[in-house]
Order: structure tokens, then C-alpha cells, then sequence
């Protein structure tokens, strides 16, 4: 430990008391949030609604904190995401087009250095002849967004063959 200046302090016009100054170490935010809730909590006088509001207070700000890292990691995340290769070729349509293991193999590793977790399922869409395909995106600061698409079941090809 180093050594600290020494602060005087005037205890009357006849003494003077010396005192080591050093400084407090800081206290993590949800250590001094348990300090603090601890204190209220076992004061008689706090009327429990206050602290009712005290804890809704605390989660909105930890929410706010958790949606800014999830935009700044998105906004990252699709800033190093390039357009995907086109590997395989559509015969109906004589066009080339990038297929899902593709997409997952470039954009995965991406997406989850950048903290994110992605789940999909499916879901019985209230639209006719439409599934539902519904996804999770989370993130590792504790904010997620749920999307659900509505997705036409196509039963036909161009020239009206089955599929």
C-alpha cells in the first residue's frame, strides 16, 4: 500500500488531531444497489411503496442500459456483415442464390461475437395458408426481441406445377 498524505484537522484552538487520509474504494454499482436496497429495507420508516418504486426504478435503468448495448452491438454486428456468396442455381428461374448453410456459415460467426443469440420456430399463423416462422435475437446484455413473420405456402411452381 502506498503511503497517503497525512490531512490535519483542528480539533479545538489548543489540539490538533492527525488523521491518514485513504481513499474509499469504489464500490461496484450492484454491490452499492444491494448496500443501499439492504438500508431501506430495514429502516421502520421507509414506507415500502417507495422502495416498490425504488426497485422499478433500478430495472427501467438496467433495461435502458441493455437496449443501448444491444443497438451498439447490432449496429456493429451489421456493419461487418458482407453480402453472402450465391451457391447453388435455381433452374425454374435461371438465377444463382445463396442458400441457408451459406448464410448461416458467413453471418454466425459474426453475430455471435457480437454477443447475439438467435432461436426460431415455428408457430401456427392465424393467417390462411400462411406458417408462422417466429425468432428470438438476444443479446449478452440482457436485452431480446421477439419477431414473427407471416411466410405464404407456395404449393406451385412458375408454370403452376407442384412443388
Amino acid at each position: 500500500m502506498t503511503a497517503e498524505p497525512e490531512i490535519v484537522v483542528p480539533m479545538s484552538k489548543a489540539a490538533v488531531k492527525r488523521i491518514d487520509a485513504e481513499a474509499p474504494a469504489p464500490v461496484p454499482q450492484g454491490d452499492a444497489f444491494a448496500a443501499l436496497f439492504e438500508r431501506l429495507a430495514r429502516d421502520p420508516s421507509i414506507d415500502p411503496a417507495r422502495i416498490q418504486q425504488f426497485l422499478v426504478m433500478k430495472r427501467e435503468e438496467e433495461d435502458r442500459q441493455a437496449q443501448r448495448a444491444y443497438n451498439a452491438a447490432m449496429a456493429a454486428a451489421q456493419a461487418e456483415l458482407i453480402p453472402v456468396g450465391r451457391n447453388q442455381r435455381n433452374k425454374q428461374t435461371n438465377s444463382n442464390y445463396a442458400d441457408l448453410a451459406a448464410i448461416a456459415a458467413d453471418a454466425l460467426p459474426i453475430i455471435n461475437r457480437h454477443g447475439f443469440g438467435i432461436s426460431c420456430s415455428e408457430f401456427r399463423s392465424d393467417r390462411e395458408n400462411h406458417l408462422g416462422v417466429a425468432c428470438d435475437v438476444t443479446h449478452a446484455g440482457g436485452c431480446g426481441r421477439h419477431y414473427e413473420f407471416h411466410i405464404p405456402i407456395d404449393g406451385t411452381g412458375m408454370k403452376g406445377n407442384p412443388n
